[in-house]
């Protein structure tokens, strides 16, 4: 026999809408949501590694190196090491998630961290059930979804509910008999994942603001040793595995979303035509000539100077 708890005093409208909030920001519509950036960073991510499969297995060049023109090949693993870089940066910024001036709020995983943590109190086991829809028994933890239910229903809502009230007891740290609505997330929960994420991000956020956000002069980079970061796909798997680990379980665990990490599904095929040549033989002249033009227009640049100036600002 069940027993429906009532939830402790407070205000769950609000708890309500901070958790909407939260939704939003892992999980909503909008481009820069963390589903989206996450799953922008693993989608470009694999395409990478068809690219350097393909670099590894294609045929080896007279004298050393392979069959690989080097100028895409720089060109592919630049773009790729900014993009990623910058992703992991944009994922561990610090700003708030929310802003009443509206200036500088973002959407991040560490931001989301921060603010669950700020607004922990309001994350009891109540309003957790509450959140799925389901009254629980702190004393036998017996559990039903709200209203009627089949046999098999039930006995499915009754796992789903104790599997809850398990991860709810290790979250709030209390044992089974000593269960109540009010037991309530420890802050040290979202304090280990921040810094689960951030150790792994580390070394790529200071390349981030030393290299590609920022030009850093050179005192600014030995503050940080940034000279001696070279960035390494260990260093970018490792990041986005602490990402989508932390992502996934506060999804999964305390929102109640899924599938916030992980490579969308293709819609077209995506290796077609990767079979072919970047160009023909005969059209490489053509190639030669676009260079050549861009070169010659970068050189007018350089002539850029006094009277060019002195005629703009009397314009």
């Amino acid at each position: 026999m069940t027993k429906n708890c009532p939830l402790p005093a407070g205000t769950l409208e609000e708890f309500q809408k901070r958790r909407q909030l939260w939704i939003q920001c892992l999980d909503g519509d909008d481009r820069n949501s963390i589903k989206r950036q996450i799953h922008h960073m693993l989608w470009n991510t694999a395409a990478f590694r068809v690219v350097n499969e393909a670099w590894r297995i294609a045929p080896p060049a007279e004298g050393q190196g392979k069959q690989v023109n080097g100028l895409v090949h720089r060109l592919i693993v630049d773009g790729f090491v900014a993009d990623q870089v910058l992703a992991v940066r944009r994922l561990t910024d610090g700003d708030p998630i929310q802003d009443t001036k509206k200036k500088r709020a973002v959407f991040s995983l560490i931001s989301l961290l921060r603010d669950m943590k700020a607004n922990v109190r309001w994350m009891t086991r109540a309003r957790l059930f509450e959140a799925l829809r389901l009254h629980h028994d702190t004393g036998l933890g017996q559990h039903e979804l709200a209203g009627g239910q089949e046999n098999g229903q039930a006995e499915a809502s009754s796992f789903i509910a104790e599997e809850r009230n398990e991860q709810i007891d290790f979250l709030a740290e209390v044992i089974e008999k000593e269960r109540s609505p009010d037991d309530t997330v420890r802050a040290e929960v979202f304090e280990h994942m921040e810094l689960k994420v951030e150790n792994s991000c580390k070394e790529l956020n200071t390349y981030a603001n030393k290299f590609l956000a920022h030009a850093a002069d050179s005192e600014s980079r030995q503050d940080k040793n940034a000279d001696k970061i070279n960035v390494t796909l260990n260093h970018i798997y490792c990041a986005q595995e602490a990402i989508c680990k932390v992502a996934n379980f506060v999804g999964a665990t305390l929102l109640d979303v899924s599938n916030i990490a992980e490579i969308p599904t293709p819609q077209y095929n995506h290796l077609e035509y990767i079979d072919k040549p970047l160009v023909k033989k005969d059209n490489i002249p053509a190639l030669y000539k676009v260079w050549e033009e861009y070169k010659e227009q970068t050189q007018k640049w350089t002539n850029w100077g006094t009277d060019e100036l002195r005629q703009e600002m009397t314009q």
